[in-house]
C-alpha cells in the first residue's frame, strides 16, 4: 500500500510540475536589431565595447566624451552617434525606433525601410520612402536641432500632435519652451499652438574645427569603409561639407 502510494504520488508531482511549466510566460528571444560596426569610446547597456558589438531590441548605446559608435541597423539603415550620446533601440512593428536620450546622432536610410528618431518632445522620421539624411541634436540649454541633408522629413510635437515639414537641406532649432517650430508652418495644428513663418532658416549651433575635410553625410554612405578604422568614426562627424553641425552640444 504504501509503495503504491508513493508511486501515484509521484506521478502526480511531476504532472503538477508540468502544468505549472505550461503556465510560466515564455521567456522571450533576444530580438537583434543590428551591429556596431566601429566604435571608440562607446558601450551597451554600460558594458564596454571593444571597436565592435550586437545590439538587441531594447539596449542603450552610449558614447563617452571622446567616443562615437557607427551602426548598421540593416543593409538600409546606418546610425552615426556622437560623443557623449545616449541611444536606447527598440522596434515597433517593421519600424526602428531610436529613443536619443542625450546628444546627437545622424541617420541614413533607403529604400521602403521605416525609422524613427524619438527626443523628450519630438518623433523625426523620413516622409516618404528612398534616401534620406537626419540629423538630431539634444542641445546644452534643453532646445532640439534638426537637419534634413537629404530627403523631407516629418517632425510629430509628441505633447501636442502637432506635425511639421522640413524639406531637404533645411534645418530648425526648437528653444526649450517654443509653442511651434520657428519658421514651419504645422500641417495638422492643434488647439492654440502655431508657428510663426520666418524669411531666414536659424543658424545652426556652433561647432568645433573640423577634423576631416570628408563630411559626416558622406561618410555615411559609405559606412562600411569607415567601419575599417575607429578613427573614421571621428572623421564621420566631425568632418566639414554642408552647413555647420555641432559636434557635441552637451559638451561645456
Amino acid at each position: 500500500m504504501n509503495l503504491e502510494w508513493r508511486y501515484w504520488s509521484a506521478w502526480i508531482a511531476l504532472a503538477a510540475l508540468i502544468f505549472l511549466a505550461t503556465l510560466a510566460p515564455a521567456q522571450e528571444r533576444p530580438v537583434e536589431m543590428g551591429e556596431v560596426v566601429s566604435s571608440a569610446g562607446a558601450s551597451i547597456n554600460g558594458t564596454r565595447l571593444a571597436g565592435e558589438g550586437m545590439i538587441f531590441r531594447g539596449d542603450t548605446v552610449e558614447t563617452e566624451a571622446t567616443g562615437e559608435a557607427v551602426i548598421k541597423l540593416s543593409p538600409e539603415i546606418r546610425v552615426l552617434l556622437n560623443r557623449n550620446t545616449s541611444v536606447a533601440f527598440s522596434k515597433v512593428l517593421d519600424q526602428v525606433r531610436l529613443e536619443l536620450r542625450k546628444g546627437t546622432v545622424v541617420v541614413q536610410k533607403s529604400g521602403d525601410s521605416l525609422v524613427a528618431v524619438a527626443t523628450p518632445r519630438f518623433e523625426i522620421q523620413p516622409a516618404g520612402t528612398g534616401l534620406a539624411r537626419m540629423y538630431v541634436a539634444l542641445m546644452g540649454d534643453h532646445s532640439t536641432y534638426i537637419e534634413s541633408d537629404q530627403g523631407q522629413l516629418k517632425i510629430l510635437n509628441a505633447a501636442s500632435g502637432t506635425s511639421y515639414s522640413l524639406g531637404a537641406g533645411q534645418n530648425v532649432l526648437v528653444p526649450e519652451n517654443a509653442s511651434g517650430i520657428p519658421g514651419l508652418q504645422p500641417e495638422h495644428p492643434a488647439k492654440g499652438v502655431a508657428s510663426k513663418p520666418s524669411p531666414n532658416p536659424p543658424a545652426p549651433p556652433s561647432r568645433h574645427a573640423p577634423k576631416s575635410p570628408v563630411g559626416h553625410s558622406h561618410l555615411l554612405v559609405g559606412v562600411g569603409v569607415a567601419a575599417a578604422a575607429a578613427g573614421g568614426v571621428a572623421a564621420l562627424v566631425a568632418g566639414g561639407g554642408g552647413s555647420p553641425r555641432p559636434v557635441s552640444p552637451s559638451a561645456p
